[in-house]
């Protein structure tokens, strides 16, 4: 079990707009990759968001993950379906619905991690795209103009 969550990490699954994707097809994905968790839990990540906005729960939510390498035993993660347009490559395509759901998720973080920072996986590592979003500037229009880190 996770012993300090420091992160709020926010992926995307790199899949195009109109394919849907859930967390057993995300899970299926990692054990390809010889990521299993101990404990028997859905995929590396911590819940999937849906493109209908509904959220699905992989990882117990004090488990360690397996999502960002060097950050999975101090952050919680979750990931959005979406973040890849077929022609032009990466990019912001979420719906509404995922945004509003990631604004609940992050909300909840922030209540049950007090002082939780909340990032893009490629805020944490770099030259990756994922998520297709910058969360530091969503949070800052989501939350009243605050900094990703702190109480909302």
């Amino acid at each position: 079990m996770r012993r300090a969550t420091k992160y709020g990490v926010v992926h995307c699954t790199m899949t195009d707009w109109d394919r849907e994707v859930d967390i057993e097809e995300v899970h299926r994905w990692h054990v390809r990759r010889g990521i299993q968790s101990p404990l028997g839990s859905l995929s590396g990540y911590h819940g999937l968001i849906k493109r209908d906005g509904s959220l699905q729960l992989g990882r117990l939510s004090d488990e360690i993950g397996a999502h960002t390498p060097g950050y999975n035993d101090v952050s919680v993660s979750v990931i959005m379906v979406g973040g890849l347009y077929h022609k032009s490559g990466a990019g912001d395509n979420f719906s509404l619905p995922q945004l509003q759901r990631l604004g609940t998720v992050v909300s909840y973080w922030k209540k049950l991690y007090p002082g939780i920072e909340v990032l893009g996986h490629c805020d944490l590592i770099k030259g990756s795209k994922c998520p297709c979003l910058d969360v530091r500037s969503w949070m800052v229009s989501i939350f009243n103009n605050i900094k990703s880190k702190g109480e909302p």
